[in-house]
């Protein structure tokens, strides 16, 4: 087995922000940001035949200061409501995957598979500041988590030619592969890839 694990704490200043609106990138943001957290990961066969890659990474990302309500001559700029004290916007706090693969060589020669998942919490796309009259808490736009479930099947029916099954997102579950100014793109349903593979 071999595992790892690791620490940080890291700060940004002039982070780049994307405008919810345009999706135009503001290079100059003034935003300063920091992330806290632990990442670690563990891989090898616990048991004989089973092998396994397992990671974990927990962020705590934080807007620490973000002067960008400016107005008046001469321009003033002072912190913004909407965004300080949030979650960093495209940053999820928890991440997940496991992946295990069998070699069942002893029950039927050549044949191998395995599965897996992955679990990605909810993230934040935008946040807009508050207006009175239509939203006066503000409002935001949320990604919802990603679960997935993945799994595959290998022959080798000689040693040059493999054949293999992938089935990726098993329970059909809408999850977002991007996200992006205030809008996300759907990931890919459930899906059958069959591939054939021959060594020279």
């Amino acid at each position: 087995m071999g595992l790892t694990a690791s620490l940080f704490n890291e700060t940004k200043s002039n982070a780049l922000q994307t405008d919810p609106t345009t999706g135009d990138i503001q290079l100059q943001s003034s935003q300063k940001q920091r992330v806290q957290g632990l990442s670690t990961s563990a891989t090898g066969e616990v048991i004989e035949h089973l092998s396994i890659t397992a990671a974990y990474t927990y962020l705590n990302p934080v807007i620490v200061a973000d002067n960008s309500v400016c107005s008046g001559t001469p321009v003033v700029c002072t912190a913004n409501p909407a965004t300080v004290g949030k979650q960093i916007t495209f940053v999820p706090k928890h991440a997940v995957s496991l992946w295990a693969d069998y070699n069942a060589g002893e029950l039927v020669k050549g044949l191998s598979f395995g599965g897996g998942f992955i679990y990605q919490a909810h993230l934040f796309n935008a946040y807009t500041a508050p207006n009175p009259a239509a939203y006066p808490l503000g409002r935001f736009v949320e990604i919802p988590e990603t679960v997935e479930l993945d799994a595959v099947a290998a022959y080798e029916v000689t040693e040059k030619l493999r054949l293999q099954l992938n089935i990726n997102n098993l329970a059909d579950r809408l999850n977002y592969s991007q996200s992006f100014g205030n809008r996300a793109t759907p990931a890919a349903g459930r899906s059958f890839i069959f591939s054939l593979g021959y060594r020279l």
